[in-house]
């Protein structure tokens, strides 16, 4: 597995970057020290070689003259990188130094390459830059301090104190970003802020992060016996990106929970509207027949009757006064949420209830952020009835949930993590107009 570390120090991650197969790496990037705009970087395994190839596509300020020479140095070798056009580039960045010319010729890149460096040689100064290194992590090692950090923080326990804790962070904090890709750092981080209640978000993150670490390196027992550590030290408090909180659990009694949404569904259904029970709510009940023992929130949908997105956003901006007619919104934490096009809606108990918006358009089904169209609406209607009394599902739930979690959505992963990214940009139809009409509300 290799990592690559930018001229500015900001780190990104090729968690899959292996010999068995082809990878690759999308960034995009610019530096004021060196003017460097890193476009793409794309790399394939060679089979039964070890090796890796390199290509892609690096784009230069003006400051390294119109034909920069860039080499890659690794081990003792340096070689000289040669473009060809990018028609797509050209357009896109037009007068910047090598536009013209950006696509790097392929470049075989041996096993035992341990680190590597693409520098490029300034035209006004003459002197060679570094723009970019590559780490293998196959021969990175630990710092002494960052093994110190990581051997304490595994001992910690429930009941270590916060002082403690605190002191780790600030030790991790000084250790240098080289490393942060490594399972000590990775594991050490996890522990210190699961212990301080702190970023939950990039706590996920990073135990995915971890997770491909360990897999890659056919250390999956490691990554599964620390994931215990951490459910040791959180003593029942469930880690997600909404935060630390108690999850749904496994042998809690959730009748109340489902009577709830069944007393939700009720009330909407009353103003016509049709719901269903929707991401990991769903998942949970088509999976086992019940919550997810580590979820902590309740997912639904609403049918909207609009069939173009003008009028899908109007309806749904228009729901919110029905909604809060019916009493059923939570009024503080929707004033949070709900221009990002869910609503919160009462709570149950520590559990919260988030509300997204479904809507059909020339036969296809969508529902805000996983489903775009890629649903026939007979995979969606009519409803198919749970055997929870008014709590209604899709009538093909199995499609939704592959969408939703790919392929392997019966096996359980804790650590799933929807691309929010991807999700912004296909619906970005959809919120640019929920802004506008948004706007319009408050003039």
């Amino acid at each position: 597995m290799r990592t690559g570390i930018l001229s500015s120090g900001q780190h990104f991650h090729m968690a899959n970057l292996t010999t068995k197969g082809r990878t690759s790496i999308i960034t995009h990037h610019t530096s004021d020290g060196s003017a460097t705009l890193l476009e793409r970087l794309k790399f394939h395994g060679v089979p039964e070689t070890g090796s890796l190839k390199l290509s892609g596509i690096v784009v230069f300020a003006n400051d390294f003259g119109p034909s920069p020479k860039v080499e890659l140095r690794f081990e003792d070798n340096v070689v000289p990188l040669t473009f060809s056009q990018s028609a797509g580039v050209s357009r896109k960045l037009d007068g910047q130094s090598n536009s013209a010319q950006s696509r790097i010729e392929e470049i075989i890149i041996p096993e035992g390459a341990a680190t590597m460096d693409l520098v490029v040689h300034c035209e006004q100064s003459g002197e060679p830059q570094k723009i970019l290194k590559l780490v293998d992590q196959k021969f990175a090692q630990p710092s002494d301090d960052l093994r110190q950090i990581h051997q304490d923080a595994l001992a910690m326990t429930h009941e270590s104190s916060f002082k403690e804790a605190r002191q780790l962070n600030r030790s991790l904090k000084s250790v240098s970003d080289e490393y942060s890709n490594l399972p000590e750092y990775l594991e050490a981080r996890v522990l210190i802020s699961s212990k301080l209640k702190i970023m939950p978000t990039r706590t996920v993150k990073q135990m995915i992060k971890l997770r491909g670490v360990r897999t890659v390196n056919d250390d999956s027992e490691k990554f599964e016996a620390f994931a215990e550590k951490l459910s040791t030290l959180l003593n029942g408090v469930n880690l997600s990106h909404h935060g630390f909180a108690s999850g749904f659990g496994s042998d809690e009694n959730h009748d109340s929970i489902w009577d709830h949404i069944r007393q939700l569904s009720v009330e909407l259904e009353k103003e016509g509207l049709s719901v269903f029970i929707n991401s990991g709510t769903l998942l949970g009940y088509v999976r086992s027949k019940k919550l997810i023992e580590h979820d902590d929130d309740i997912d639904l949908a609403v049918v909207l009757s609009a069939n173009s997105v003008s009028e899908v956003v109007r309806e749904w901006v228009a729901l919110e006064a029905t909604l809060e007619r019916l009493d059923l919104l939570d009024h503080v934490n929707n004033e949070i949420v709900k221009h990002k096009g869910f609503y919160k809606l009462r709570t149950i108990g520590d559990y919260q209830v988030d509300l997204f918006p479904a809507w059909e358009v020339d036969g296809k089904f969508f529902v805000w952020p996983h489903t775009f169209g890629n649903l026939d609406r007979e995979d969606v209607l009519p409803l198919e009835e749970t055997n929870i009394d008014g709590v209604k599902m899709p009538a093909r739930p199995s499609r939704m949930l592959k969408l939703n979690y790919g392929d392997d959505w019966m096996i359980p992963n804790k650590f799933w993590s929807f691309n929010w990214s991807k999700a912004k940009t296909r619906f970005s139809e959809f919120l640019a107009q929920l802004d506008i009409v948004r706007a319009e509300g408050r003039k």
